[in-house]
């Protein structure tokens, strides 16, 4: 805090994370072949900024996009008999703030 200093802007996103792909083998998968229990998620296929997440400000009007990848999340846990402790990763939300004018 003692490097803190006022800004005169401060951007703020919250990123959906995601996940490329859904595990659905044993919770401890230490010497496990995890291709014979991993399936590819489709993410959303609107431009990102990063391919990891989806910014708040990328998803006006796309947030059918988004909600798909969460369906496909959902739809495997159901077929794998999951519940949702095993799954939870997969709905991950980060705030990010900063100085969009870079001042220092």
């Amino acid at each position: 805090m003692a490097e803190a200093k006022p800004v005169s802007l401060l951007n703020v996103e919250l990123c959906f994370l995601l996940k490329k792909e859904f595990y659905f083998g044993p919770d401890r998968h230490a010497g496990v072949d995890t291709s014979t229990c991993t399936q590819c998620l489709q993410p959303p296929s609107f431009p990102r900024s990063e391919p990891s997440m989806v910014l708040t400000s990328e998803l006006g009007g796309r947030e059918g996009e988004l909600a798909a990848y969460y369906r496909q999340v959902v739809e495997l846990a159901i077929c794998h008999g999951m519940n949702f402790n095993s799954i939870r990763h997969h709905f991950w939300v980060r705030l990010w703030m900063w100085n969009g004018r870079g001042e220092l």
